[in-house]
């Protein structure tokens, strides 16, 4: 994020033994969008609000998706 809070680069998702970057390109695209979305909104401009919002919808997905919990680990580099 820059300095007011907007994407200064994509989003990045990992996740190993989750979903495969070839097989499940379409899935982590909307991942990535979701979470843009909610980056975008600047519904939540303090780190630890941004990282929870993106952590919860992000866990909701996965699960409505793929019937699975997994543990979520955001990353969120301020430049």
């Amino acid at each position: 994020l820059d300095e007011l809070g907007k994407l200064a680069a994509d989003v990045t998702l990992s996740m190993p033994g989750l979903l495969s970057p070839q097989e499940d390109a379409e899935l982590i695209a909307e991942y990535a969008d979701e979470i843009e979305r909610i980056i975008e909104s600047g519904a939540h401009k303090s780190g630890g609000k941004l990282y929870d919002a993106v952590r919860l919808a992000l866990r909701k997905l996965i699960d409505r998706e793929l019937g699975k919990k997994p543990v979520i680990e955001i990353l969120i580099t301020r430049v």
